[in-house]
């Protein structure tokens, strides 16, 4: 299983609410405003064509597979990532 860090812009005034329940339905966390980080078994291909399904054609997203080189501030996702990275 990867972790990748799925960043977007919403443009258009679409419903997008099956594009947020597609990303709730692994295991997540909202690193901030336009990005969530999640654990998938898919590959950064296979998983930004699922999510394209779900958004306009003018929005942009951008699927990126993390390593366990990381640091940030002021995001939730911290704990988060030490629990998958150790495999939990």
């Amino acid at each position: 299983m990867g972790i990748f860090s799925i960043s977007y812009d919403l443009y258009q005034a679409s419903e997008y609410r099956a594009f947020y329940d597609c990303l709730e339905s692994f295991d997540h966390c909202w690193a901030m405003d336009g990005q969530c980080l999640i654990r998938t078994g898919q590959d950064a291909t296979e998983l930004r064509r699922t999510l394209m399904q779900l958004i306009d054609n003018h929005d942009v997203l951008f699927v990126c597979r993390l390593g366990d080189d990381w640091s940030g501030v002021g995001t939730q996702c911290g704990g988060w990532l030490d629990r998958v990275q150790q495999g939990g």
